[in-house]
């Protein structure tokens, strides 16, 4: 079982064909990033988008160069 497909634009993250429930991911990237993230609805089945609240996320996920993918962890705020 995998976790399915990540991909990152800008302040969002689309999470295809995940077999782990929403507040498991939401709280996932919450803790990654440390930007509060909310669900977006999708039309698309299998398809998932957390978008970062405005308050915080400018600075702190669009700028991170890292695209989540099973098994990575980066640190945005390690300089790296």
């Amino acid at each position: 079982m995998g976790w399915g497909k990540f991909s990152k634009f800008r302040t969002e993250i689309k999470v295809e064909f995940c077999p782990l429930p929403i507040p498991y991911l939401q709280g996932y990237f919450e803790g990654m990033f440390g930007v509060p993230f909310e669900r977006h609805p999708s039309r698309i089945p299998n398809v998932n988008v957390f978008m970062a609240k405005k308050e915080r996320a400018l600075g702190s996920l669009e700028s991170c160069p890292w695209t989540p993918f099973v098994g990575s962890y980066h640190d945005c705020n390690d300089g790296s």
